[in-house]
């Protein structure tokens, strides 16, 4: 709080003295003007004073008055001013500082980020940008820096996968898991790979320990589902569709639109997508891509099964029950009894052994 001394005044009376005799001399002239005629005066005598007795008091008012001025413009003169000073204000505070390993706000400076992260960012740009051989070259200047690096390690990976270097892919991703364990990404990564080779125990093995670190990841859920329906888990694909479609209905893989670009697309893409307008209720489109699986690939006996049942739901006895022996034959040419059995079970079922 800021404060203001005030120097006491010292008023006239300390400054100029009024010569009090030299007043009472003045006072007492006027008395004795004033006094009555004493013995031996004459009136003609008396008078006379009386007649500047009107000066005299003017004089005298006049001397008092300018006295009394006087006395105040002198203590006015000689009395110290206001104290007009700037108060003392606590100094203020410094200007901050900053740390000599992070740079001031707005001015962001790399020596808080390793070489090795800015090769790593770098190279991910260039992934996106689908130049995956120059991201490749980061990575592994990335990598020359921090041999541990598990990021590093990913992302080659994925790149490598993306330029169908499956070998390689798996060998960094196996890195990648070794130096962080708890990498989803890079389970389900090495998962897409072990599909494609067809080794489709280990791919559901991946996708699982995948959904164990995230288990809201839509895409994990559908590509699990179709590795499991390579393996014959028809139930587990297909609670693992369903369970896709809830984490994320508007998925684009499962709901993209039959378009031109079908010849790019595998049996299994218009399995999948059969299964899942079966699932909405849709029998009529999931039978058109049901039939489009089964141009593409005669032996899906899995979608001779599912295409038995959309028939069923459409009324349709008589292909139900052709689709279901279809189904059942070539399950008992693949060796596996157990589904053969299934299938005549839905025929006794619905009553269509005898169709």
């Amino acid at each position: 709080m800021m404060r203001y001394e005030v120097q006491p005044q010292k008023r006239g009376c300390g400054i100029v003295n009024i010569d009090c005799k030299r007043l009472g001399i003045i006072l007492g002239i006027v008395i004795a003007l004033n006094a009555p005629p004493g013995h031996g005066q004459t009136k003609a005598s008396a008078a006379r004073p009386g007649n500047i007795l009107p000066l005299i008091l003017i004089v005298t008012g006049a001397v008092t008055t300018v006295g009394v001025l006087a006395a105040w413009w002198l203590s006015r003169r000689q009395s110290p001013p206001l104290s007009t000073a700037a108060p003392q204000l606590s100094s203020p505070p410094p200007p901050p500082r900053f740390s000599q390993t992070k740079a001031p706000p707005g001015n962001p400076s790399s020596s808080s980020v390793s070489p090795a992260t800015l090769l790593i960012n770098r190279g991910q740009h260039k992934a996106e940008r689908g130049d995956h051989q120059e991201a490749i070259q980061d990575f592994d200047q990335a990598l020359a820096l921090e041999p541990q690096n598990a990021t590093a390690y990913y992302e080659r990976g994925v790149a490598y996968r993306r330029l169908n270097n499956y070998a390689q892919a798996l060998a960094d991703l196996n890195q990648a898991i070794l130096f962080n364990p708890n990498m989803g990404e890079a389970y389900y990564n090495r998962g897409l790979i072990r599909f494609k080779v067809k080794d489709y125990q280990r791919a559901v093995d991946d996708y699982t320990k995948a959904l164990e670190l995230n288990g809201e990841a839509a895409e994990f859920y559908h590509n699990r589902s179709l590795a499991r329906r390579k393996l014959g888990d028809y139930e587990g694909a297909s609670n693992d569709y369903r369970r896709a479609l809830d984490l994320n209905p508007n998925y684009r893989y499962i709901h993209k639109e039959v378009t031109t670009h079908k010849q790019r697309m595998g049996a299994d893409d218009f399995y999948e997508r059969g299964l899942v307008k079966m699932e909405k209720g849709d029998y009529k489109g999931a039978l058109e891509e049901l039939n489009q699986a089964l141009r593409m690939d005669t032996d899906l006996a899995p979608c001779y099964f599912d295409r038995a049942k959309v028939r069923l739901g459409m009324g349709d006895q008589v292909g139900a029950a052709d689709d279901l022996r279809k189904a059942a034959d070539l399950f008992l040419e693949m060796g596996d009894v157990e589904r053969c059995d299934q299938v005549m079970e839905v025929l006794k079922m619905h009553n269509l052994q005898n169709i």
